[in-house]
């Protein structure tokens, strides 16, 4: 069973695809019990926007069962990018 998947959430993809593999992001989007939204730290052109939800060649939408949660939700959205930045 996958654990409640938050947006804000930190995450680290495994077991995906190459391209995102060991990957960290943020959760930007929850579509539904298959598909969560994650805008990942590093840009590459093999990923999208989330439909709008995230800067271009950042977000990608994975099955939860690839995802681990690294922390809590982040409670400042507008923090966000400022957390990437200084990773």
């Amino acid at each position: 069973m996958n654990p409640p998947f938050k947006i804000g959430m930190r995450v680290v993809c495994n077991h995906c695809l190459s391209f995102i593999e060991n990957k960290t992001g943020t959760i930007r989007d929850i579509k539904n019990s298959d598909w969560i939204g994650v805008e990942f730290d590093e840009i590459n052109p093999q990923l999208h926007n989330l439909e709008g939800q995230c800067p271009s060649h950042k977000g990608y939408y994975v099955h939860p069962s690839t995802l681990k949660i690294l922390n809590d939700f982040v409670e400042n959205w507008e923090d966000i990018p400022n957390q990437v930045k200084n990773k």
